[in-house]
């Protein structure tokens, strides 16, 4: 779950809508897409420092409340400002958990790291398709607006926030299915 959340950014999807919902001028709409390297890129720069002082699994935690607080404001942004604002501190946490997961796969799955990263990036690709395809068929399905395709993507990344509580819960519930995969 926690997988598949950090790909949730499906603002390319549903650009036209939001464009169109909050008058989105053309460069504001190529600032938006700017954002995800930039998010990234500081992720990069912060999550050690982070990582070092906190711990892997608590900057997880932070991670994945800080993408769900992100992308259920930015549903409700009521102005361009604030939808840029909100979708930075969304890719911000997807920016601290690619750093984090990784760090974690280690932790965890000391003995299977070449086999846990291929499934964790597997996922990424999965999220991102994922995400991308089925916002705007949710969208329709929830009253044709923009804003719930969107935050409905809230939703994983909240309860994976909540899961990652318990240190050891990713590696519990991944073990058995590893351990299948690998017989």
């Amino acid at each position: 779950l926690v997988l598949l959340c950090q790909q949730a950014d499906t603002r390319a999807a549903l650009l036209d809508d939001i464009q169109g919902g909050l008058r989105i001028n053309d460069t504001t709409a190529g600032l938006l897409t700017s954002i995800p390297p930039a998010c990234f890129a500081a992720g990069g720069v912060i999550a050690p420092w982070l990582i070092r002082r906190r711990g892997p699994s608590t900057v997880a935690f932070a991670a994945m409340t800080v993408l769900a607080v992100g992308l259920l404001a930015r549903a409700l942004a009521p102005s361009s400002t604030l939808f840029l604002l909100c979708s930075t501190v969304a890719l911000a946490g997807i920016g601290l958990g690619n750093v984090v997961m990784p760090v974690l796969v280690k932790q965890f799955f000391p003995d299977r790291v070449g086999r846990v990263t291929g499934l964790y990036s597997m996922s990424l690709t999965l999220g991102a398709s994922l995400s991308a395809g089925a916002s705007v068929p949710l969208a329709h399905a929830l009253g044709g607006s923009w804003r719930a395709g969107l935050g409905v993507w809230a939703v994983p990344a909240a309860l994976a926030a909540l899961y990652g509580v318990s240190e050891s819960a990713v590696a519990a519930s991944l073990s058995p299915f590893l351990d299948r995969m690998t017989a």
